[in-house]
């Protein structure tokens, strides 16, 4: 057989990307909270202010950023995902320096940090979904066949105008797929098998993304992001990986007291009588914004997560107008 296999005598299956977590002992995510927990503000203001000078000293959209290296699938309720979020950087003007040093910042981050560019080529001609090919007998992998907890970075500006062919369609379509339901078909010809995902995506665009992301954040750039290399050099890149792993394993664990449940529900009679347009898929999205905004701060959630969230949220809907 032309297959390739891999022989192995004895392995250990991490739950981290991140190779700082040497000791097994450190591979407990609730362990390693309480290790970071007097240093996660430090640390979270140190990840903030690194990708605020990434974004070009856009802080509203750094702490949207900062939110989304934090998210994943929590938990799946019939054809329902809870927990995963998706983040649309609009109004991206100069694109090359941004896309390359955004990119260079999160790999320093998240090892699991992939680009991925959003073209009629990549679409008409790229393979987007894994296949069998019955003629090699191998199953061809796809560009969203990859390991959970990835961050894909979507570039969109470089997109022009033109025709998607069949195959460019079902591409989109797939893309689409797995950002809403965090689902990836397996094309075996005969039939198709979906295998669950989890993926986090953050596209950069000139204006809104062809893609209907979770949140929207118009960029307002206001210097270079070359410079971010140089504050780099004197991070402690360990322990921001660390601290953003392991507050990522946390942001599923939130656990609501009674007067934590009273006083959002009360905030959110409130929002609905101001605008009756709101409905539950906006109230799922900045609850999920608000345990992940208690996420980073290294503690369980409160109202004041959700204040937090409303604060930033209103910011982010006045650049929108």
């Amino acid at each position: 057989s032309q297959l390739p296999r891999l022989h192995c005598i004895f392995f250990d299956k991490l739950d981290t990307p991140c190779p700082d977590f040497a000791a097994p002992e450190s591979h407990n995510i609730l362990q390693q909270a309480n290790i970071l927990k007097s240093t996660a503000e430090e640390a979270r203001g140190a990840v903030v202010e690194l990708l605020r000078v990434t974004l070009g000293g856009d802080s509203v959209a750094a702490e949207y950023l900062l939110l989304q290296l934090l998210s994943r699938v929590q938990r799946r309720t019939g054809e329902m995902t809870l927990g995963c979020h998706s983040l649309n950087l609009a109004g991206c003007e100069s694109t090359t320096p941004l896309l390359e040093t955004l990119l260079y910042i999160l790999q320093a981050l998240c090892p699991r940090t992939i680009a991925v560019p959003m073209t009629l080529e990549s679409f008409n001609e790229g393979k987007w979904t894994p296949k069998k090919n019955y003629d090699t007998g191998r199953l061809e992998p796809g560009i969203l066949q990859v390991a959970a907890g990835t961050q894909m970075l979507l570039d969109e500006t470089q997109m022009q105008a033109g025709n998607l062919g069949e195959s460019g369609l079902r591409g989109l379509e797939a893309l689409k797929l797995v950002m809403e339901t965090q689902q990836l078909e397996y094309d075996f010809q005969y039939y198709k098998m979906s295998m669950p995902t989890d993926i986090a995506f953050t596209i950069l665009s000139h204006g809104k993304s062809l893609l209907a992301a979770d949140t929207v954040v118009p960029m307002k750039m206001q210097s270079s992001p070359e410079e971010v290399l140089t504050i780099l050099k004197g991070m402690p890149v360990a322990k921001l990986r660390s601290y953003l792993w392991t507050m990522r394993g946390l942001s599923h664990d939130a656990i609501f007291q009674d007067s934590v449940k009273e006083g959002i529900e009360e905030r959110i009679v409130t929002m609905r009588q101001k605008d009756k347009n709101l409905g539950p898929k906006d109230f799922h999205r900045l609850l999920n914004l608000s345990k992940l905004m208690a996420a980073s701060h290294g503690r369980p959630m409160d109202v004041s997560d959700w204040d937090r969230v409303q604060v930033l949220d209103a910011e982010r809907r006045s650049r929108l107008n």
